[in-house]
């Protein structure tokens, strides 16, 4: 479909966050996720917000105060609720999410190598 120009990316620019992700979910195999990965890294639709279930565990255990979350996995569903309710507060907390994912599990790892026990 990219190839044969069946996408017009300069187009779904100018198209609302809700319509460019209905569009780019028509793509088979593309599901919320990675229509979310494709407008907020080619298309520059900050409002995209990927949501993954480690996302939402990391959301759920650091940030439950802050967002609405009572699920572990994500649903098409789901994830549409997730995002409307709460993408502005996902995004202002987008990069201490990051770091507290990623900094969790390289300690994680470094204690494995170590052979001491991972932190909970």
């Amino acid at each position: 479909m990219v190839s044969s120009n069946e996408i017009d990316f300069e187009n779904l620019k100018k198209m609302n966050y809700y319509t460019a992700k209905e569009e780019i979910c028509k793509i088979p195999g593309v599901g919320n996720k990675v229509a979310d990965c494709v407008m907020l890294f080619s298309l520059d639709k900050l409002e995209s917000v990927p949501l993954d279930r480690w996302i939402v565990r990391i959301l759920s255990k650091y940030y439950n105060d802050k967002f609405e979350i009572k699920t572990k996995t994500i649903t098409p569903k789901q994830y549409n609720v997730l995002h409307q309710k709460n993408y502005k507060n996902i995004l202002d907390h987008m990069l201490g999410i990051h770091n507290n994912f990623f900094s969790n599990q390289k300690e994680r790892k470094n204690q494995k190598k170590l052979g001491s026990k991972p932190l909970k």
